[in-house]
């Protein structure tokens, strides 16, 4: 997947050690990858930089993923940034309101590899089908 052009990806979880898999996995698979401690953080680094994609915790201090996508929703540069949520969670009144607040997709904590490629994927293809 190594291109001229790599996909930017911001990494937001509040788990260093989660960060750091998340990231070496999407390097190594040719994305840029930008990384962030919890939501607010997030926030202020997609004022500085460009992303194709956003891949967040569900639960993280000072702004949950929640609240984050809630924002990015509410705003017109991010609105349509395609947004994965990875989580321990399985609760399905939560992951069905993640869904309903802008979430595109649910990825289950502990995940293979193969996984988190195959939903970043999906979500590449649906952002190209809507700029298309």
């Amino acid at each position: 997947m190594i291109t001229d052009n790599p996909m930017r990806i911001i990494v937001v979880d509040d788990s260093e050690a989660v960060r750091e898999l998340l990231s070496l996995i999407l390097r190594n698979e040719g994305f840029e990858v930008t990384k962030s401690e919890n939501g607010k953080d997030a926030l202020e680094k997609l004022d500085e930089v460009y992303v194709d994609m956003l891949i967040t915790d569900l639960y993280m201090p000072e702004m949950d993923g929640l609240q984050l996508v809630e924002k990015l929703r509410s705003s017109s540069k991010h609105k349509l940034l395609p947004v994965i949520m990875v989580s321990s969670e399985n609760h399905e009144a939560i992951i069905k309101k993640a869904k309903q607040i802008g979430v595109d997709e649910w990825l289950m904590k502990p995940f293979i590899h193969s996984d988190l490629m195959s939903v970043v994927r999906k979500c590449m293809h649906s952002q190209t089908l809507q700029k298309a």
